[in-house]
């Protein structure tokens, strides 16, 4: 558990290498359809009305590159327990959003089996039926461990929802 002047990270996903080049091809060819749009502006023959497709042209080159930023953005969540605050992090390669808001009320800490991945989820409930996700693990063990190191840092319960219909209190 990775923990920073009282802040205790809660949830980092963590992107497969491919969708970073993914969203890099996406940049790429959205910078190369804007171009393609003002190359064909300014070459287009005179008797040639090109603006109706330059806004064509611009809105798919605007849709390709956020989808690159869909592909490559990476958010991170910390609990500042000093300052009550969720302390939320997007990174984009080497530029940095940091966005501050008031602690959710924390309710527990379940562990949780996914059938169709074959891992155990570690969530953070909070205020009603939302949750983080705060990690993954791909067997009971070492699940229980970390949801139990964490909840006590937070002083939470912890369920245990790795049977459908049969959760229990730990």
């Amino acid at each position: 558990m990775d923990t920073t002047q009282n802040e205790i990270l809660i949830s980092q996903y963590k992107r497969p290498s491919w969708h970073f080049v993914l969203g890099g091809l996406l940049y790429i060819a959205s910078i190369g359809v804007a171009s393609y749009a003002f190359y064909m502006l300014y070459t287009a023959p005179e008797d040639y009305s090109y603006e109706k497709d330059l806004g064509g042209n611009l809105t798919i080159a605007l849709l390709l590159f956020v989808a690159g930023l869909g592909s490559s953005i990476v958010r991170t969540r910390y609990l500042n327990l000093e300052k009550e605050k969720l302390h939320t992090e997007f990174r984009l390669w080497f530029l940095k959003i940091d966005t501050q808001s008031s602690m959710p009320e924390l309710k527990y800490v379940s562990v949780f089996k996914n059938e169709g991945a074959e891992i155990y989820e570690v969530n953070l409930w909070y205020e009603g039926n939302h949750h983080f996700n705060v990690d993954y693990f791909d067997k009971a063990d070492p699940a229980f461990e970390y949801a139990k190191e964490f909840s006590e840092k937070l002083n939470l319960k912890v369920l245990d929802a790795t049977i459908k219909g049969n959760s229990k209190w730990i």
